[in-house]
């Protein structure tokens, strides 16, 4: 059964799990910051994590939100964090989430992934323009020499040229 209450734009409903929520997110995040810790995290790795975590936290109370792992109010979250940072960023702060989600289904906090249909953001591939044939004669010029040296690079800019290596 779901109820439906728009609020600023968000709808508002029951979650769409039959578990029971006992605790809310913020209450597990010391927890998890110890066991990434205990797992030899990098500190840049358990920073990233708890940003993600804590970004989802707060648009939820910004949203008058239960801070709970539902489907709709992730999906939800993402939409607004890819309107205002980047693809890459939504996703790194998803992948925090979906982090804090693995750790509570391993401690049996949670018994089913209420994420499990959420995709992760799809970021665009980079693509690297080819140099122009200016550009590699360019190169090619500044590497003309005898000694090793000058071989060795102008080694490295045929093969690269030549095969479009990056």
């Amino acid at each position: 059964m779901t109820s439906r209450n728009t609020r600023r734009g968000v709808s508002h409903r029951a979650p769409s799990h039959d578990i029971a929520f006992s605790a809310t997110l913020p209450e597990f995040l010391d927890s998890w910051e110890l066991y990434l810790s205990s797992r030899r995290r990098s500190p840049k790795t358990v920073r990233t994590y708890l940003l993600g975590a804590r970004s989802y936290i707060a648009w939820c109370q910004k949203n008058d939100l239960p801070p709970i792992l539902d489907a709709e109010q992730v999906r939800r979250w993402i939409t607004e964090l890819l309107d205002t940072s980047t693809a890459v960023t939504a996703r790194t702060y998803q992948n925090g989430l979906n982090q804090l989600r693995n750790w509570m289904l391993e401690e049996g906090e949670i018994d089913h992934d209420p994420l499990a249909n959420v995709k992760l953001v799809k970021t665009d591939a980079k693509v690297t323009p080819a140099l122009a044939d200016q550009e590699v004669e360019a190169l090619l010029k500044a590497c003309r020499g005898k000694d090793f040296i000058s071989q060795r690079d102008e080694a490295i800019v045929r093969l690269l040229s030549d095969t479009g290596m990056r």
